[in-house]
């Protein structure tokens, strides 16, 4: 996951959206899928990583609704304590 949301970003930093969608998307399921499995607060801190992440590359494409909504999961998830 982190190595996915972190080729995402480098993707996304050089303008290419194509593959920073791949990557961010995939390191976000995955860090969605790895929270329900454990269930530890641990790993909210990647999940919040990769949401925002991908949160961003949704902005920069013009899906400022998309963004919204998950930026502000993300921030409901930190503001509930949990990640920090």
């Amino acid at each position: 996951m982190l190595a996915l949301n972190r080729l995402g970003q480098f993707d996304l930093d050089q303008s290419n959206m194509k593959d920073a969608e791949k990557e961010l998307s995939k390191g976000l399921q995955k860090a969605r899928e790895l929270d329900k499995q454990k269930g530890a607060d641990s790993h909210k801190r990647v999940l919040l990583l990769c949401m925002r992440s991908y949160g961003d590359l949704r902005r920069q494409t013009k899906r400022q609704e998309e963004a919204r909504k998950l930026l502000q999961e993300a921030a409901a998830i930190e503001r509930s304590g949990v990640g920090h």
